[in-house]
């Protein structure tokens, strides 16, 4: 490249101001050249912003009156970067750590074709270096699941850029113009689903994403040895919002009724799943919501009755994915689970 693109790096801050700090010491020892980073704090607090301020003083900062979300936050940072004359607006979680040349060799990934929209890097686990986390998925709407790569084997192409290859959130690289055309993050979905929702965005306008496998950034505490619990906002959000996303791109009253039950017989998979109240309060009550198309942050109000809280209890001992892939007709998995069953006896 003649010039190197201008490149805004969007890091939202909500909490772990040491992840956030390391995040940056990464960014600054990258080698690419024409980039200015973007914090945007997500904390109704001006301590954060200070400290990045003192260490970090060529870095913009941007101070949220109140947590927006990992949507709207993203979004005040894609606003300010696109009025400042952004080519590139990058969105990079602050739980991550960047390869020295993974910002570069994202940008050749992409100004390779113009038909690309937006491209990850491999997300590797932080505590595992060599061992991948992402790299590409697709999905597949007769099963209302996404698929993703056997991680063990040479990756088919159809995963890092198919025509209908998704990315996860952690790490976007979007073409300025991209955004222009097919907008911001959707706020609605405040946190999780976001990025595959935006990849279906860009497909539907005719575009590509694609994942840069010889790019690499290092995600923290994703490993299932070192991860935990996760909160208890993970099991609303990502139950609610699997729903908004069928909700905006499945048409036709049986296909919808269809992805519902699904959605439903995933609620229920995590009380099969899962011991404690809370986690299975929160899926169930993510569930209710998405199916009633609430929207935005998480709401404490309103749940599941506790009628169809107990049924779904009642069958989750029963395999209730299963049962939802006969009722679907996703006869590919309920083979495929049979095969398994019948390899591990």
């Amino acid at each position: 490249m003649e010039h190197d693109p201008a490149v805004f790096i969007i890091i939202l801050h909500y909490n772990r101001l040491d992840d956030t700090l390391e995040c940056l010491e990464s960014v600054y020892k990258n080698n690419y050249t024409n980039y200015k980073v973007v914090v945007v704090n997500n904390v109704p607090s001006d301590d954060p912003v200070n400290i990045v301020r003192e260490r970090y003083p060529e870095a913009i900062t941007i101070n949220n009156k109140k947590n927006l979300g990992f949507t709207g936050g993203n979004n005040v940072g894609i606003r300010y970067a696109i009025e400042n004359g952004a080519d590139y607006v990058w969105l990079l979680n602050n739980d991550t750590e960047i390869g020295e040349d993974c910002l570069r060799k994202m940008v050749e990934k992409a100004e390779s074709s113009g038909s690309i929209a937006v491209v990850s890097p491999a997300v590797h686990y932080f505590e595992d270096p060599e061992r991948i986390q992402f790299s590409g998925c697709c999905m597949d709407w007769h099963q209302f699941r996404l698929l993703y790569p056997d991680l063990k084997k040479p990756i088919d192409a159809k995963f890092v850029c198919g025509e209908n290859t998704c990315l996860w959130g952690t790490a976007l690289l979007i073409k300025a113009g991209v955004i222009k055309k097919i907008g911001l993050l959707t706020e609605d979905f405040f946190a999780y689903w976001e990025g595959i929702e935006y990849s279906l965005r860009v497909i539907k306008n005719g575009m590509r994403n694609v994942v840069c496998d010889v790019a690499r950034i290092y995600h923290k505490r994703q490993s299932p040895m070192v991860s935990g619990e996760k909160g208890l906002h993970y099991y609303y959000f990502m139950n609610r919002n699997f729903l908004l996303l069928g909700d905006r791109y499945i048409r036709g009253k049986i296909r919808r009724l269809r992805f519902k039950i699904r959605g439903l017989a995933e609620a229920s998979d995590h009380v099969g799943n899962h011991r404690r109240s809370d986690i299975i309060d929160a899926s169930l009550d993510g569930t209710w919501h998405g199916l009633r198309n609430f929207r935005g942050p998480l709401v404490i109000n309103d749940g599941m009755p506790k009628s169809l809280k107990n049924i779904l209890k009642a069958i989750s001992g029963c395999h209730p994915v299963f049962i939802s892939d006969v009722i679907t007709f996703n006869f590919r998995q309920i083979s495929s689970k049979i095969y398994n069953k019948y390899r591990s006896d």
